[in-house]
C-alpha cells in the first residue's frame, strides 16, 4: 500500500513539475512577444551647412529603416564632433530648442570669443524623443574669426568631423551585440542601453565656404595709425590736465 501511494505521489509531482515548466516557457515567450527584439541596419542621412557669413545653420536629417511607434517610447542621441574653426553655442541652443524637440549637452564650456588658431576641437550631444522613424536636426553653427588673408575672404572646407546616432526604446528591446551603455539623457549620470547606427552620410557640410577675413596688407597701416592716434590723444589729454591744474 505504501509503495502504491509513493508511486502515485511521484506521478503527481512529475505532472506538476511538467505543467510548471510549460507555464514558465509560455510566460517567457509572451514576454518576448510583448517586447520584441530589434536590430537595426545602417541608416542613410544627409548633412549640410546652410547660409552665409559667420552664423549659419547645420542640418542633419534621415530616416530609420524600421517603423517606430509612439508606444515604444523611443529616443535618439545625435553626437557631433566639430573642428576648431567652428562651434555650437550651448547657451544659444538651450533657447533655440524647447523641451518637445531636443535637449543639448556639452561637457566643455564654449569660449565664443576665441580665434580659430586658439580654439580646440569640441563635441556636443543632442537628445530627443521620437514617435516615428524620421529625425531632423537643424541648429545654429558659428564660424570663428580666421587669420588675416590676402583677398578679404578665406575659403574653408570644414564641417562636423564625426557623427554618431544612437537609439533607445523603453518598451521595445534592442538586440544584437552592438548595444552599448551610455547616459540616458542630457546631463544624466544614469546609464541606458543604446543601439548605435553606422551612418551612411551624404555630407554636404564640408563644401567650400567663403568667410570674411582681415586683409594682410591692412595690418601695418592699422598698427601705425593706432599707435599714432593713441600717442596724440595721450599728449592732448596730458596737456589739458596739466594746463587745468595750473589755472586752478
Amino acid at each position: 500500500l505504501c509503495s502504491k501511494i509513493g508511486r502515485v505521489m511521484q506521478g503527481w509531482i512529475a505532472s506538476f513539475s511538467f505543467l510548471a515548466l510549460l507555464g514558465l516557457l509560455q510566460t517567457c515567450t509572451g514576454s518576448e512577444e510583448a517586447h520584441p527584439t530589434i536590430d537595426l541596419p545602417d541608416v542613410t542621412a544627409e548633412a549640410s551647412v546652410e547660409g552665409m557669413g559667420f552664423h549659419r545653420l547645420y542640418v542633419l536629417s534621415g530616416k530609420l529603416p524600421i517603423s517606430i511607434l509612439p508606444e515604444y517610447q523611443c529616443r535618439i542621441q545625435i553626437s557631433l564632433t566639430y573642428p576648431k574653426e567652428l562651434f555650437f553655442n550651448p547657451d544659444l541652443l538651450s533657447l533655440w530648442f524647447n523641451e518637445e524637440k531636443f535637449l543639448v549637452y556639452s561637457k566643455e564650456s564654449i569660449n565664443t570669443e576665441l580665434h580659430a588658431n586658439e580654439a580646440e576641437e569640441g563635441k556636443i550631444d543632442f537628445f530627443s524623443v521620437i514617435s516615428d522613424e524620421n529625425f531632423h536636426l537643424e541648429v545654429p553653427v558659428h564660424f570663428r574669426y580666421q587669420p588675416p588673408c590676402n583677398w578679404g575672404d578665406t575659403r574653408l572646407r570644414t564641417g562636423p568631423t564625426a557623427h554618431a546616432l544612437l537609439l533607445n526604446c523603453s518598451k521595445k528591446a534592442l538586440g544584437g551585440d552592438r548595444v552599448i551603455s551610455e547616459k540616458c539623457w542630457a546631463g544624466s549620470s544614469k546609464k541606458c542601453r543604446w543601439l548605435p547606427f553606422t551612418l551612411s552620410l551624404e555630407d554636404r557640410s564640408k563644401e567650400y565656404k567663403a568667410l570674411p577675413c582681415g586683409k594682410k596688407w591692412h595690418l601695418v597701416p592699422v598698427v601705425i595709425s593706432t599707435i599714432a592716434l593713441t600717442s596724440a590723444l595721450t599728449v592732448y589729454f596730458t596737456h589739458f590736465i596739466v594746463t587745468s591744474s595750473i589755472k586752478q
